[in-house]
């Protein structure tokens, strides 16, 4: 060292305040330095050291629920089922078998998915490699408007989880309206046929069904799908009849067509219907729709059978 080099001092009464960096970041309010942190409901908790904005999304309802945020652009990873982003993105496989190894090539902040016994494995997987995941439970509109509140969180759009909230509200209130004009119909969901499977009261169908207006036939059974006899149903016979066509039920027979089914009141007059199963059965934003969807299909059940409460 030069012997005309001298140490910069500071003058004495500064000398105090200084404080090792790290013992001020602690010091520092998580919120101030950028860390949040959720509860998802796996009872997990998810902590980041900044606001998401890599995010893989493992089920296509949380990419909508992202969209309504304004962050689908942070999405960098898809499922192979996923038609709600660009096809473009890449495809890491199914929500129950994501590839951990080509998520984890996307350097992500985070990972989120749809919470369910199916996915709990693939969830560790993911967090061996140390990516972040927060799984979400969507059964109700409640519970869509928690997801969003706490995607808001995570993603630093706290202010938009609250405007989308408040926007979907909105329209379910529209919906009530129209729901207290009559009769409530009773309604059945066929989420698969043959071995005929239902939509209980666990399932987004449940709240779409009351939010329209109608009476789910399995509402007193809390799995979300219910396997259920056809001689079972004839003991409902619903005024509506709802069969989803989509990836789980892709070619379903018309209920007209079964041998048990002939009789039933949806049957005999026109409403056994085929809907959308991405619409229905898709937990997320888009539930709200199907909700609007349903009540308009009430209103014509009502004003052909001329029956008020």
């Amino acid at each position: 060292m030069p012997n005309s080099f001298r140490p910069f001092s500071l003058p004495r009464l500064t000398r105090p305040v200084l404080i090792p960096a790290i013992l001020l970041l602690s010091l520092i309010p998580a919120k101030v330095r950028g860390e949040v942190s959720i509860i998802d409901d796996a009872g997990q908790r998810v902590t980041l050291a900044a606001p998401a904005t890599r995010i893989v999304s493992l089920y296509a309802g949380l990419s909508e629920c992202l969209a309504v945020l304004g962050l689908a652009g942070n999405i960098v990873g898809r499922t192979n089922s996923d038609d709600t982003v660009p096809a473009s993105l890449p495809n890491v496989g199914t929500h129950i078998r994501p590839n951990p190894e080509l998520i984890a090539a996307m350097a992500p902040d985070l990972a989120v998915q749809f919470e369910g016994r199916e996915t709990a494995q693939a969830a560790e997987n993911l967090r061996r490699l140390n990516i972040p995941v927060a799984r979400f439970r969507i059964s109700s509109f409640e519970e869509l408007f928690f997801c969003l509140q706490r995607l808001g969180v995570l993603c630093a759009g706290d202010e938009a989880a609250k405007a989308g909230i408040r926007g979907l509200r909105e329209r379910l209130a529209k919906v009530s309206v129209s729901a207290a004009q009559g009769r409530k119909p009773k309604i059945f969901f066929e989420t698969r046929y043959p071995n005929l499977l239902g939509a209980g009261g666990g399932h987004i169908v449940n709240d779409i069904i009351a939010a329209a207006g109608g009476t789910n036939c399995l509402a007193d059974y809390p799995e979300r799908l219910v396997r259920i006899s056809e001689e079972a149903v004839v003991l409902f016979d619903p005024d509506i009849y709802l069969v989803q066509r989509g990836d789980m039920n892709k070619n379903p027979s018309p209920p007209a067509g079964r041998a048990h089914f002939t009789h039933l009141a949806a049957v005999e007059n026109g409403f056994a219907l085929m809907v959308d199963e991405s619409l229905y059965s898709r937990a997320g934003p888009q539930s709200v729709a199907a909700a609007e969807n349903l009540a308009r299909i009430i209103a014509v059940w009502r004003e052909k059978n001329g029956r008020k409460e």
